[in-house]
This record gives structure tokens, C-alpha cells and sequence, in this order.
């Protein structure tokens, strides 16, 4: 069945402003502020505090540099030994991605003798990161800033960094240790010296800095480190600093996310350069993974050449800083350098040209005693991401000002180009540059721009700029940018339709639906809808089509709904394209036409409709729509992410399944939480073994996504022990959570758990009041658990109660509801006795297949 569509809305952290002062308004602009928004806590920490009894280590030599928006930057110092550098063994054995070489780490500060480089105490977290740029990614949860930042590209993080340098430069300069005259700068570390400190440096002994764990011998894990699984990170990236530190005191060196690195990858018995490389593992990796030596290689970019490129933007990805100096800050330097060169022994090196681990081991002096190599094994990394939700920023609201847009009394740090011309355009009085200028503010994370984003918007649809009015419609509507008030975005929504703004009328129409939890006024909506529809609104006809398939305010028409669908697909709207795929899909008073059908939700997944690739990919699974370029042999690049390589002599079913793999996983990357459980059923119905392994993270990003059937997924995996480690208090968890999103069979499950006393306390009360719910929601198998639950209690209340619920099972198609019905018939409990309905009960179950009640 079609549904109305409705763009949601989220929540960010509140602040106020005082626009007055900050634009010099005049008193008779109201500026109201709004209270702080109660957040929900996404963030899970684990249950499983660091032991008492294992050291607690200090940041040394704790540097804090001071950043904008009153953020600050901490870093502690890592020491080698002398002044010509400290050598030693990176990597272990056995391990193709990292074997162990000699490596050399040095220090370019130096006090009292003592030589040494500075690194980040924690990993840069969102609120560090969007108080130096404006930049927000696009996973990024914003409610929690304290969360590392993530799904940055190296460029982004590179641009980040510059930010930060210029900042200090300029406003701090006094703060950053020299060398003579040359200051100190801000980098990412390189791979040696992210190896050296997250094993431990000169802070441990020899014992512990082979062993590969980064922890003192003994200690578990989970005191200092963030992995997958539900004693650790239960699948979700973690705040810093929660954790124990390491030996040098900094925190989160493995795990929660991997951490990328100045050096370009290669293999380091080769010579071929590669990407750029992380290290340390992330929450989503399993603990035996986590070690100081495990390394991946990030590419620039992903993806193939068939479907695309985009930049490598990982959501398990983040980066800690480093403290850097130049190598050569005067002329004493060089001459060091020279004489330094004049006594090292370059060690031999064999005919392929590479230094063997023996000889550059004989060769290493004078070094640290920490040659000991870790015999271990390293599983490859993953290349999991998550999506997180893109949540909008709650602010104040801004009252509508009587006077003409003002341009901003500041301007901003950076501007583009196009934004200075608008800048300009709006200075000279052209209304839709300060439109346009205002949307631009309103769009960015730094809290001043939004202020005169609003101030802009509010003023020029007082002006009657009807894009402005809708702007600030939706910014209420949907939460972005202001606190989400439906009775204000109503009445700009209404100003804009009145301004002939399609989009005005459309989105005011979906109000009057019942949507955003407005009231339902099915004439106002079609009215609307069709005003919208008249404005060449593709949204107002797809939503108007909607009405006229489903009958809503007016009499179904089928013809109109399609022709409606068919327009706004036209226009290029996603939603009429997978609701015209509907259409033919339903048959819609005629026969279904699924290769149509196919073709709808074909466009509307181009036009990055999540639904549309979910359709899609379900009826190429299921084998319903036989796709005519499946009798010929496609070209091998057909397939982005085949489930089986396209080679000749294919089946059509390998080609289907290839095809519905793709369009589920593109559905997933959309947004869409079912999209995401739907291809996690796919990957267990086909046993794929490459989906194996992402089963789990699947139906977590589904769940979290607000999807009941991932919840429901997750708890039965965790309730079995499957993909994931045997856990009842977490199967309860995921699903109770399945059942608060309405699936029947969370419900159903979670009954039957509190009701065995799994991993709870065992509670028939709270187990029947699960089943009721679930047979609500239809769930046939529901209704048959509440039928038998009701007769454990005595009564003839609870008898009349269990009747009813096996009626409905039976109704709903199960044969052993209509079964025990007929018995309870037979001996009249709950319903009065009747010999000739126990025996229509029994040729219902037989037919339903149920052979015992069927004749001899």
C-alpha cells in the first residue's frame, strides 16, 4: 500500500543568541528564546568500568593549545631516547599487511636533553572539529559532540588541519613551542609514530612493548580500549576518554575508531605506494583484531568505474593529532644533519635491494631493548561504516522583523566567491540574493551564520519572497535550524502557498494529513494538494495522486493517481517514480505489470529513492520479475557488488540475485532501515559467506535506523548465538526495542523470553501483555501464545479472553489457534459448547493444513 512521505526532522544540541546585539536590530524586534531540547542518549557506554586495581597513567608534559569556540586542544609527549632517534621493531610476525621491519621515530622537542614528539591525548572529536570548520559530516551524530569525528576524507581531514594552523598562527602563536624562530605546527602523526605510542614508548618495559596489546600484561582489554560486542562497545562508537589511558596517558589509541595516518600505504617488503594508512581497529572490530600493529590501507576514493566513485569517507574513520616541527630551522641543523649522516653505518643490503629483519636488527644501535617480536596471526581489517542519522541543530526562534533585510553586520571568517557576490547583491537591495544568501547562512554549522540566516529569511518573506517563507516553513516543519513548532511553520507554509510557492501548499497539505502530528482535514489536504499540483508542484501531484489511489477526501480514481504519478516522475521527483512502480505493482484494478513496475522503482532508486531500490531489489530476490536483459549475456561491469562474479554462462538467477544484492545495499547506504534488514534476510536466505560478517552490523545500523525488523534480527541473533556471542539481556534489549517499533514478532519474541525466564526474571503477566500486543499487530502466532497464556490464569474472564484471542489467530490463518479453539469449544471454555462449530473449527485447521484435524 502507498504511504504519504514525510521528510523527518531531528534534533541537535540548543543554544540562544542575542541577535540584537549580534546584527544591532532595533528594540522592536522580538528575539524569543527557546529552552533546551532533552536529548536521548545514543551513545552506549559499556557496562564494564575500568578495574580498580590496574595503573592509571598521566598525560607527560601535557601541552593544551587553545582552539575556537572555546574548544581546546590537549597533547602529551611521547620520549625517545637520544638525539639522532630511537629505532625499533614495527609490525610481527606473520602478518602479511604489517611483518616487522626496523623502523625510526624521533623527537623534535627537546628540554633539558631530553628529546621528544608530541601526539593527541584523544582522537579529534565532531565539536573540535566544527568549532575550526564548517564542514559537517554527513554520518556525523550531533548531539554528541564529545564522539570522535568521522567519515572524513583524507583531503577533509588534511583541510581541517590547515584551518587549525592558521587559526593558531594567527591567534595563538605565543602558545606554540619553537625551534629558534620556526614555530611548531599541527599534523597528522605518521605510522611509526603512531606504532611506537600505542605501544606504550619508553613508558613500558620491553615485555610489554612486544606484546601487541598496548595494555599492561594482565590488565583486560576492555578497560582501555573500545571493540565490538556487548562487554565492550555493543556497536556503537563511544565519547573519549571514558577509558583507562595507555602508558603515556593517551587514551583510545585501538579501537572505537581507526585512526589515519600521514604515510601512504604499501606493503613494506614493497616499494608500489597505495592510499593513505589507518591504524588501531575500530568499535566494530573484534578484540582479538585490536593491536598496535594492525594497518589498513585507505584509498582516496571507492567505489568502481561502472557505478561511480566517491571519496573514502568511512564511518568507523577519525584521526588524532600530532605536534611537529621542522627538520630544519637554522643552519646549525644542517650542519648536525651532515655530521650526523658522516657517522652512521649504512647497514649492507642483499641483491634485491631490501635490508633483511636480521641484518637491520645487527645493524640498530644504539636503541631500545625492544627487539622481542610477538608471534601472531591478524584477521584482514573491515571495511565497515555506519550510518549514523543526520540529526539538524535545534536554535532559538527569530521573530519576523518589520523592516527591509539588512545585509549581516559581520562578515564571515571564509567566504567563497558566489557568497561574497550574494553578499554584495544583497547590500545593493536585490531581494532573492538575500534569499539566497540566507538559505546559504542557514545551511551552515557555525552558529553566527545560522543567526543571520534566520534574520535574513524572516525579513525577506515579510518582503513577500515566497522561497523564504517556505525555507523557514520547513526549517519549523522538519526541526533544521530552529525548534521544530508546527503551528509557526503553518502559518509560513500558508503565507508562501498564498505567494504561489507550490512547495508552500504541498508541504501545508501534507500537514492537514495527519503528518508532523497535525490534524487531519482530509478536504483542506486535497484542496491544497490540488492548488499545489496547479503550481507545478511535482511533490504536491505525487502527494495528490496519493489521495485520489487510496481514496482519500475524495472517491478513488486510479486513472488520476496514475497520470499524477506519471507527471511527477517526469518532473524528476523520486517518490511519484516508486509510487507509479507501486501502481503497477498493485495492479490497481487491473492486471500487475511488474517488468512497469520494475521500471518505476528503477527510476525512482536513480533519483535516490530508498524505497524505490528496496521494492526493486525485493522483487529481483523473490524472483518476480524476470529482467529481459537476463536472456542475453550482460558485459561483466553490469554488476557493481555481484553476488557472483557476471562470467559467461551465468544463470538468470545469479543475475538476479547480483542485481537484488546491489539494490538492497543501495537502499541500506540511502537511509532506509528497512533496506538495511532486507538485505541482511537476503545474505541468511542465500547463506552468502561474504555477508556472513556484516549480518550483525546490518541489522544494528536498521534498528538504529528505527526499523522494528532489524531490532527483532538483532535479539534473535544474540538469543541463538548466532554471527554474534549467546546474550539474552542483549536479545531482551533489541527486542524490546523491535516492539516499541511495532514488530509483531519482537513482541511475540519478548513474551516468550519473559515468560521462560531467559536471561529475566520469569513474568507471565508481562509475557501475555507481549503476546496481546503482537496478535494486535497481527502476528497469527501471537494470538495463539495469548490464547494459551490466558488459560494458565483461572477465570472464566481470562477463558472468554483466550477464546478470543485464538479466534483471531484463526482467523489470521494459523490451524493450531483454530485447533484449540475447536477443544475449547468441545468443553465450552470461554464460548458457549458447540459440537458443529468445533467441527467447522477442525476442517478450517485441516485446510490450513493441520492433518491430525483433518478425516480419516
Amino acid at each position: 500500500m502507498l504511504s504519504l512521505m514525510v521528510a523527518a526532522g531531528c534534533l541537535q544540541n540548543a543554544y540562544a543568541f542575542d541577535l540584537k546585539a549580534l546584527l544591532g536590530l532595533t528594540d522592536d524586534v522580538q528575539v524569543k528564546e527557546q529552552p533546551n531540547v532533552a536529548l536521548t542518549e545514543s551513545t552506549e557506554v559499556s557496562a564494564h568500568p575500568p578495574a580498580p586495581t590496574q595503573p592509571s597513567f598521566e598525560c607527560y608534559r601535557k601541552l593544551t593549545l587553545p582552539g575556537p569556540a572555546g574548544q581546546s586542544f590537549e597533547f602529551c609527549a611521547v620520549t625517545v631516547q637520544g638525539g639522532r632517534g630511537q629505532s625499533f621493531v614495527m609490525g610481527r610476525e606473520g602478518d602479511y599487511r604489517n611483518p616487522p621491519v626496523m623502523a625510526l621515530v624521533d623527537g623534535p622537542f627537546e628540554t633539558q636533553g631530553e628529546h621528544y614528539y608530541y601526539l593527541g591525548r584523544t582522537e579529534v572529536t565532531l565539536n573540535q572539529y566544527r568549532a575550526v570548520t564548517s564542514h559537517t559530516p554527513a554520518k556525523a551524530d550531533r548531539r554528541h559532540g564529545d564522539l570522535p569525528v568521522s567519515a572524513l576524507s583524507f583531503t577533509r581531514i588534511e583541510a581541517f588541519i590547515e584551518a587549525l594552523n592558521e587559526y593558531l598562527y594567527a591567534h595563538h602563536l605565543e602558545l606554540l613551542p619553537k625551534s629558534g624562530t620556526q614555530p611548531a605546527f599541527v599534523r597528522l602523526p605518521s605510522e611509526e609514530e603512531w606504532e611506537f605510542a600505542a605501544r606504550g614508548g619508553n613508558a613500558v618495559n620491553a615485555e610489554d612493548f612486544a606484546r601487541s596489546r598496548g595494555v599492561p600484561a594482565g590488565a583486560p582489554l576492555r578497560d582501555y580500549e573500545w571493540f565490538q560486542g556487548p562487554s565492550s562497545s555493543r556497536g556503537k562508537m563511544q565519547s573519549v576518554a571514558l577509558l583507562k589511558p595507555n602508558a603515556l596517558g593517551l587514551h583510545d589509541m585501538l579501537g572505537n575508531v581507526a585512526e589515519m595516518t600521514s604515510s601512504q600505504y604499501r606493503l613494506l617488503h614493497q616499494a608500489r605506494l597505495g592510499g593513505h594508512v589507518s591504524r588501531g581497529g575500530h568499535f566494530l572490530s573484534p578484540e582479538h583484531e585490536l593491536s598496535p600493529t594492525l594497518r589498513t590501507e585507505e584509498p582516496e576514493y571507492v567505489g568502481d568505474a561502472t557505478a561511480g566513485m566517491h571519496s573514502n569517507e568511512r564511518g568507523t574513520l577519525g584521526f588524532r593529532l600530532a605536534l611537529a616541527l621542522p627538520v630544519f630551522s637554522s643552519r646549525e641543523d644542517v650542519q648536525r644533519a651532515r655530521e650526523s649522516l658522516a657517522q652512521t653505518k649504512t647497514p649492507s643490503l642483499p641483491d634485491n635491494g631490501t635490508i633483511e629483519l636480521a641484518t637491520s636488527l645487527k645493524a640498530a644501535a644504539p636503541a631500545a631493548p625492544h627487539f622481542k617480536i610477538a608471534a601472531a596471526t591478524v584477521s584482514p581489517d573491515s571495511q565497515d561504516g555506519t550510518a549514523n542519522s543526520t540529526p539538524a541543530q535545534a536554535m532559538t526562534e527569530v521573530a519576523i522583523p518589520p523592516q527591509p533585510p539588512q545585509p549581516p553586520a559581520v562578515t564571515p571568517k571564509s567566504t567563497s566567491d558566489p557568497q561574497q557576490d550574494l553578499l554584495s547583491a544583497c547590500r545593493n537591495g536585490q531581494l532573492g540574493a538575500c534569499h539566497e544568501l540566507g538559505v546559504l547562512y542557514l545551511k551552515r554549522d557555525e552558529e553566527e551564520l545560522v543567526k543571520q540566516g534566520l534574520s535574513l529569511l524572516n525579513q525577506t518573506c515579510t518582503l513577500k519572497e515566497s522561497r523564504s517563507c517556505l525555507a523557514l516553513g520547513l526549517a519549523y516543519l522538519e526541526g533544521a535550524a530552529v525548534r521544530s513548532d508546527l503551528d509557526r511553520a503553518e502559518t509560513l507554509l500558508r503565507r508562501a502557498c498564498a505567494l504561489d510557492e507550490g512547495a508552500g501548499c504541498s508541504n501545508l497539505g501534507l500537514i492537514y494529513t495527519g503528518s508532523h502530528g497535525g490534524r487531519l482535514d482530509k478536504a483542506q489536504a486535497l484542496a491544497l494538494l490540488q492548488r499545489a499540483c496547479k503550481l507545478n508542484d511535482p511533490a504536491g501531484c505525487s502527494r495528490l495522486g496519493e489521495l485520489y489511489y487510496e481514496g482519500v477526501g475524495t472517491e478513488r480514481n486510479y486513472g488520476k493517481a496514475r497520470e499524477l504519478f506519471q507527471y511527477s516522475c517526469n518532473r524528476g521527483y523520486a517518490q511519484g517514480c516508486t509510487n507509479l512502480g507501486s501502481y503497477f505493482y498493485n495492479g490497481s484494478g487491473q492486471h500487475p505489470d511488474l517488468e512497469l513496475a520494475a521500471e518505476g522503482y528503477r527510476r525512482g532508486c536513480e533519483l535516490e529513492d530508498a524505497k524505490g531500490c528496496d521494492y526493486l531489489g525485493e522483487l529481483y530476490a523473490q524472483g518476480k520479475y524476470q529482467d529481459p536483459q537476463f536472456k542475453e549475456e550482460p558485459p561483466q561491469q553490469t554488476f557493481r557488488i555481484p553476488f557472483k562474479q557476471a562470467i559467461p554462462g551465468q544463470t538468470a538467477q545469479d543475475k538476479a540475485l547480483a542485481q537484488a544484492e546491489y539494490y538492497y545495499e543501495r537502499s541500506c547506504v540511502l537511509g532506509l532501515g528497512s533496506g538495511c534488514s532486507d538485505l541482511a534476510e537476503f545474505y541468511l536466505d542465500h547463506n552468502y559467506r561474504n555477508g556472513l560478517s556484516k549480518i550483525a552490523y546490518l541489522l544494528d545500523k536498521a534498528c538504529s535506523l528505527h526499523d522494528g525488523a532489524g531490532c527483532a534480527g538483532l535479539g534473535y541473533l544474540h538469543e541463538h548465538g548466532k554471527v554474534v556471542a549467546l546474550d539474552y539481556s542483549q536479545a531482551e534489549h533489541y527486542y524490546r526495542q523491535g516492539c516499541a517499533l511495532n514488530h509483531a514478532l519482537a513482541c511475540h519474541n519478548l513474551g516468550v523470553i519473559h515468560e521462560s525466564g531467559r536471561g529475566v526474571k520469569a513474568d507471565l503477566k508481562e509475557a501475555l501483555n507481549l503476546y496481546d500486543r503482537s496478535c494486535e499487530l497481527n502476528l497469527k502466532e501471537g494470538c495463539r501464545a495469548s490464547g494459551r497464556a490466558l488459560l494458565r490464569f483461572s477465570g472464566l474472564n481470562y477463558e472468554k479472553r483466550s477464546a478470543a484471542s485464538y479466534q483471531k489467530g484463526c482467523d489470521l490463518g494459523d490451524a493450531q489457534s483454530c485447533h484449540e479453539l475447536s477443544e475449547a469449544c468441545v468443553q465450552g471454555k470461554g464460548v458457549r459448547q458447540s459440537f458443529s462449530r468445533a467441527r467447522t473449527l477442525r476442517k478450517r485447521a485441516c485446510d490450513l493444513g493441520l492433518t491430525q484435524d483433518c478425516p480419516a
